[in-house]
C-alpha cells in the first residue's frame, strides 16, 4: 500500500520539513462493499510546531493533492483533551441515576400489582 497510494511521497515531504511523524495506518473498508465509496484510508498523525510548519504541510498537502496522491487530502487537528470533561461526567452520573430511579419505581409498582386482589370471572 505504501507505493501505489505514493504516501511515501508525502512522507518524505514532511521529513524535509521537519515535520515529526508519529504513525501512519493503513485502513481497509470490509463492509459495506460498495465501490462508490472510500475503499481505503491513511491516516498520518504528526505533531506540528507552530504557525510556520502548519503552513508548510499545508502547502504540501495542497501541491501533491490530485496529482501525486489522488485521493482525498485534508488535515486535522485534535481539539482539546480526549478524556471525558467534567461536565460529561456529571452528565454521565446524572443519567445513571435517574435511570436507576426509574428501574426501582418500575419494580415498587410491579410489587404493588402483585399485592393488589385480583378477580377472577368463572362461568
Amino acid at each position: 500500500w505504501r507505493s501505489w497510494t505514493n504516501i511515501g511521497v508525502l512522507v518524505n515531504y514532511l521529513i524535509k520539513k521537519e515535520v515529526d511523524i508519529h504513525n501512519l495506518t493503513f485502513l481497509k473498508q470490509i463492509l459495506p462493499k460498495d465501490p462508490t465509496i472510500f475503499m481505503y484510508c491513511i491516516l498520518v498523525n504528526i505533531r506540528i510546531s507552530g504557525m510556520s510548519q502548519e503552513t508548510a504541510v499545508l502547502s504540501g498537502l495542497q501541491q501533491l493533492r490530485g496529482s501525486v496522491i489522488t485521493g482525498y487530502c485534508a488535515l486535522y487537528t485534535v481539539m482539546g483533551d480526549l478524556s471525558k470533561s467534567r461536565s460529561e461526567e456529571s452528565m454521565e452520573r446524572l443519567i445513571e441515576g435517574a435511570s436507576r430511579d426509574g428501574e426501582e419505581e418500575k419494580r415498587k409498582r410491579k410489587k404493588r400489582s402483585r399485592e393488589r386482589p385480583r378477580t377472577a370471572n368463572t362461568l
